[in-house]
């Protein structure tokens, strides 16, 4: 199931995925944004929203039934939780999101880490751009089998905005850092294009930038047909 978290972290039209909840530290990611096998409890209203849960690893069906600690050794193990206010009636929302949780590691020990995010959306309007904006802090106490922790951040800003509505046309800008707590420090940013190819087939093309390197050109074709009413 999607980890508890933001909604564009899973129902989003950008190619690359968020850059500081899938950070790198040590031995692992965080894992704040990935599918992943557990069970959660969810709660919601006109103006509130909260999930929290307890999950495991992030491998396709042959992963589901690897919990056990005899049989997934290695693998990542955590609770994660989110909290909002997120209005029907609002184009905004705000919350925070979380995790904690362990993984043994390659040499022997394991790695206990948290991660913290707080974020707020803006859904377009007629006068204004959408917007995200995200912050994560985070901390490893193991994450390379020295005992020596590392305290993580990063954060995500985007605008987006509609155009050519004829075509379904939407264009977003990105910038991303961050900073594993162990030396490196990554900026990055896309730019996305999405639009209609015909009545139920869509497209995305994105441009990723990173410091030092040339752009990287990615993009999907999405077949939306509809099958039937409801």
């Amino acid at each position: 199931m999607p980890a508890p978290g933001p909604s564009f972290w899973s129902q989003f039209s950008d190619v690359a995925p968020f850059a500081p909840p899938q950070m790198v530290i040590g031995e692992h990611t965080q894992l704040l944004s990935a599918n992943r096998w557990g069970e959660a409890l969810n709660y919601g209203n006109t103006h509130w929203y909260a999930q929290a849960g307890y999950y495991g690893n992030t491998n396709g069906l042959s992963g589901a039934t690897q919990f056990g600690a005899t049989v997934d050794n290695g693998l990542d193990k955590g609770w994660q939780y989110t909290a909002a206010f997120a209005p029907a009636n609002k184009p905004v929302s705000a919350g925070i999101v979380g995790n904690a949780g362990t993984i043994p590691l390659a040499g022997g020990g394991i790695d206990r880490y948290w991660a913290t995010g707080a974020y707020i959306q803006a859904d377009p309007s007629p006068h204004l751009p959408g917007a995200i904006a995200y912050y994560q802090i985070g901390y490893d106490g193991n994450p390379v089998e020295t005992g020596v922790g590392a305290r993580s951040t990063g954060y995500t800003a985007e605008v987006y905005m509609p155009f050519l509505s004829h075509w379904e046309s939407n264009i977003g800008v990105r910038a991303e850092m961050t900073n594993d707590g162990m030396g490196t420090v990554v900026h990055t940013g896309e730019i996305d294009l999405g639009f209609r190819i015909t009545k139920y087939i869509h497209a995305d093309v994105e441009a990723g930038l990173a410091n030092g390197a040339t752009p990287v050109w990615s993009g999907y074709v999405w077949w939306t047909q509809p099958f039937g009413q409801w």
